[in-house]
């Protein structure tokens, strides 16, 4: 006698991307396949799965309804949190219930709902939308979108807007909604509502609407093209990363369920069931509900605790067990994480006097990490592990080559932002925040440590804790920038592993693995990440602007006092540059800092670490003993934002101002300094960014106008001269210099 076996409907969300559709296809993922495979697991038999629509590849769901029957032992709750475990992270079901035997989620709808939505600001080209948008980019009617949707309510024939009908059926649909409403800020959603959908009918609508919402066809088409006695064809359709099916409805019940509706409460979006992927959830979360009583779970924290309820069934398989966060998590990132290999041009030094003059070149190759971050191909680095390449190559996980440009590198915060050749649709990172790490919970350091010395391509993945926040690295010799306020982690980081993400446990990137502190050289248990906002706000100014936009408030700090053992015990306000922001705000010289944002000011490498992620335009509250809380708002550095002045070509300077003496910690108070110099032109003459000229052949330069006029005059007449000027605090007199 066989055992008994219950009918279970499954309400599921997933991410489209992921899939090649819904219905099984030989070697591709689907999500009829995924939740096969899962049901299988469990119960040793394979199990079909039935679903509501067949959504095609890159269309998403928050409401589709599919069929299972199980054994009876399994009661809902655990089937929906056995097979969670078991899926991908974007496939999630919502719930489980019990349904009749006869029970058809495909037969038995009387309607679906669908979403599409269109971006029409410039940001919805952004990764965080762009997978479940059309970044459209252009204006929109939305008026005229409205007017012309109202003409699909009713009954009619579909046939020009589909792919391919249902001989059986034919091509009539009863749409009973249809309307354009606005997506906050960023574009606009259609939302409709009917009996059944032909193939990519949707599509086909959405991009005929938005040719008449952009005046490239007349309201008047869209009528003609349903009655069918025209000439008229649509327009092509609409990307399938816009569309979501949202509602399946049934006669006795809808896709939300009695069940789900008690756990997922009206009013603040909480998640109470069980833990939702929370790559699914970001993506889905920019759906927002079309309706008051629509409930789109928040993300869990890797904080959060698990109600006791949650515990593993009888019924699961030991492979449930193993499936752990760290597993997810490495699934998860792993396939944007890729490897990068750089070659460097070094002339040979010489050893000895009798050496020839002119030494041969010498090649050299490195080795660090990366990850994608959005599906145009960007990447990020450290700027150590791709500094003075003359050639850089990026390989992923399943073994493609890329050849990577340079967009930018900034060796202050050691990131660096990479392009690919010819890449598009390349698995993407989930970037999370480093604003709010636990000490002592998970991380998962993913990266490249042997490179190409072994054959699997895939990236090597460790696991351990965060053991600290705030740390702040004293910088080496060959260091040139500081490594401030820095996730320490115990999970080992080792040489090539640079450039490469920290994840958290709910797969998440939360910094970007940077250095080591180490006795031997390997991996001692002292790993540091930079966090990854602090790298993104860079790698966007990078690309944007070429170079990082720092902000400057007009104040130095140094230790109010160092025992013996070199401890500081407080910072204090060392200097105020007039006419600064924090002049401004009557900080005086000598006060003791406190707190600057939401950081405490123990040295002053901590105010360091703030300068380091604010922006110019950011306003600050800063601390101060005997003053209370003080606003800034803050500046650009002084070096950028003053004017420059070209003295030759290849040569740039600005005047020195105190602000400027004060950024660069001058100890000349005039003179002309060089913000950009081209390579040739130092080789010649000796000057390089950030020194100040002083004087030219003995005359004094107070200005960078004044630098200009007497470099020019010497270039004219063809006379011979010599400069002088600071360097680290240092004069420096060249030789005896020519125009050539």
């Amino acid at each position: 006698m066989s055992d008994p076996e219950t009918r279970f409907k499954l309400t599921l969300h997933y991410d489209g991307s992921a899939f090649h559709g819904w219905q099984l296809q030989p070697g591709q993922p689907t999500v009829q396949g995924a939740l096969e495979a899962a049901a299988e697991q469990l119960t040793g038999s394979r199990r079909p799965v039935i679903g509501a629509g067949r959504t095609d590849t890159g269309v998403h769901a928050k409401g589709q309804v599919a069929a299972v029957t199980m054994p009876s032992r399994w009661e809902a709750a655990a089937l929906a949190r056995s097979l969670n475990a078991l899926l991908p992270d974007s496939l999630w079901i919502e719930c489980a219930e019990p349904v009749p035997a006869d029970f058809h989620p495909r037969f038995g709808a009387t309607s679906r709902s669908y979403e599409y939505r269109v971006g029409t600001a410039a940001r919805t080209a952004s990764p965080f939308h762009r997978r479940g948008c059309w970044p459209h980019g252009a204006p929109f009617d939305l008026d005229a979108a409205g007017r012309t949707a109202q003409v699909l309510v009713g009954v009619h024939d579909f046939g020009a807007f589909a792919k391919s009908g249902q001989p059986q059926r034919g091509h009539t649909c009863h749409v009973t909604r249809a309307r354009w409403r606005p997506w906050k800020d960023l574009g606009a959603v259609f939302e409709i509502t009917a009996n059944r959908f032909l193939h990519r009918m949707v599509r086909y609508l959405v991009g005929t609407m938005v040719d008449i919402a952009r005046h490239r066809r007349s309201e008047e088409e869209m009528a003609l093209l349903l009655s069918g006695e025209t000439d008229l064809t649509t327009s092509p359709p609409a990307p399938p990363q816009g569309l979501c099916l949202t509602r399946v409805d049934y006669a006795d019940t809808g896709t939300v369920t009695p069940q789900c509706k008690r756990k997922l409460p009206i009013g603040k979006p909480k998640l109470t069931c069980w833990l939702a992927p929370t790559a699914l959830v970001t993506l889905l979360a920019a759906c927002e509900p079309s309706s008051p009583d629509a409930v789109i779970p928040e993300p869990v924290s890797a904080s959060a605790s698990i109600p006791a309820s949650t515990a593993a069934s009888p019924g699961q398989s030991l492979s449930d067990s193993r499936a752990t966060a760290i597993v997810r998590a490495a699934r998860t990132v792993a396939p944007s994480v890729v490897a990068v290999s750089v070659r460097r041009r070094q002339q040979v030094r010489r050893r000895s006097f009798f050496d020839d003059y002119f030494l041969p070149f010498r090649e050299s190759r490195g080795l660090g990490s990366g990850f994608v971050v959005d599906g145009r191909g960007t990447v990020l680095t450290n700027h150590h592990v791709i500094a003075g390449a003359t050639e850089i190559l990026v390989t992923l996980p399943d073994g493609r080559d890329f050849d990577a440009a340079l967009a930018g590198s900034d060796p202050a915060t050691d990131v660096a932002v990479l392009t690919l050749d010819g890449a598009a649709g390349l698995p993407v990172a989930p970037l999370g925040t480093a604003s709010d790490l636990l000490i002592g919970e998970w991380t998962v350091a993913i990266g490249n440590p042997f490179g190409g010395l072994i054959s699997n391509p895939e990236p090597s993945v460790t696991a351990g804790v965060v053991s600290a926040l705030g740390r702040h690295i004293i910088p080496g010799e060959e260091d040139d920038g500081f490594y401030l306020g820095m996730i320490q982690t115990d999970a080992s980081i080792n040489p090539g592993n640079s450039g490469g993400p920290l994840v958290n446990a709910v797969g998440e990137v939360i910094g970007m693995n940077t250095s080591i502190l180490s006795r031997s050289g390997g991996s001692e248990g002292l790993g540091f990440a930079i966090p990854i906002d602090r790298a993104l706000k860079v790698a966007r100014d990078l690309v944007e602007h070429g170079e990082v936009q720092r902000a400057w408030l007009g104040l130095g700090v140094d230790a109010v006092e160092a025992d013996g053992f070199g401890r500081s015990r407080g910072v204090r306000v060392a200097r105020v540059t007039p006419g600064s922001p924090a002049a401004a705000a009557g900080i005086r010289e000598g006060s003791r800092l406190l707190r600057a944002g939401s950081s405490r000011m123990a040295t002053p490498l901590d105010y360091t670490a703030v300068l380091l992620d604010l922006r110019a335009g950011d306003r600050i509250e800063l601390a101060l003993e005997g003053m209370g809380a003080v606003q800034l708002q803050a500046a650009p550095l002084p070096s950028a934002a003053a004017d420059r002045v070209e003295l030759l070509r290849d040569l740039e300077v600005v005047t020195v101002t105190p602000g400027i003496q004060a950024e660069r910690r001058l100890a000349s108070a005039e003179g002309a300094l060089v913000v950009e110099i081209s390579d040739a032109l130092a080789r010649r003459i000796g000057l390089a960014a950030g020194d100040v000229l002083l004087a030219v052949n003995n005359r004094r330069l107070r200005t960078a106008r004044e630098a200009a006029d007497e470099l020019r005059r010497t270039q004219r007449s063809g006379r011979s001269f010599v400069l002088l000027f600071e360097r680290s605090g240092r004069m420096v007199r060249t030789g005896l210099l020519e125009w050539r």
